[in-house]
């Protein structure tokens, strides 16, 4: 992919100082949540052993959550600090929806990201093994889990990327077949 992704690093966001308190404690409660599942998880590997499957997803999905909970808490502070929050009073909530939903969804969405990953992970590696068997083991699980942080803190990026990348293509299919 050559085209650069734009970096949106002067966005300002409108919502009042409730709304950025309940998204904050929404994030930290996120956090502890799948903090909590994550060290949970890759405490008991014995247990992970018996069905490895879900163990990958369930821990993959809380470090992804848990890392998007970071970036996000990290750029609600950032924007506060650096003033580039307009605060609203309740009389224009409908104007903030758009940037509430910004925050809410992004978790949601790196654990589909995650999920995706992980079936797209297994199907590779049983391609190149011919067994499932030989794929489904804890290192998988660590590997998914790693694999899964980095997409969590990424979820804007992957978003911008998927958009570009399938604008592309559509634009190219679409072409091709007036051609």
């Amino acid at each position: 992919m050559s085209a650069k992704l734009p970096r949106k690093k002067e966005l300002i966001y409108r919502l009042s100082e409730k709304q950025i308190k309940r998204i904050s404690i929404y994030f930290c409660i996120l956090l502890i949540i799948s903090l909590t599942l994550s060290i949970f998880t890759l405490l008991n590997p014995v247990k992970a052993e018996d069905n490895i499957m879900l163990f990958t997803i369930i821990t993959s999905v809380s470090v992804a959550i848990m890392l998007s909970c970071i970036k996000y808490l990290r750029k609600i502070y950032k924007a506060c600090i650096d003033k580039r929050t307009e605060v609203l009073d309740q009389t224009t909530w409908y104007e903030s929806w758009g940037n509430i939903l910004y925050f809410i969804l992004r978790p949601f969405y790196s654990a589909v990201f995650v999920v995706l990953m992980i079936f797209a992970m297994l199907a590779g590696f049983v391609f190149v093994t011919f067994s499932i068997d030989e794929v489904l083991n804890i290192r998988f699980l660590y590997f998914c889990t790693t694999i899964s942080g980095i997409i969590g803190y990424s979820t804007g990026r992957l978003l911008d990327a998927f958009e570009i990348f399938s604008d592309k293509k559509v634009d190219k299919f679409f072409k091709n077949r007036s051609d």
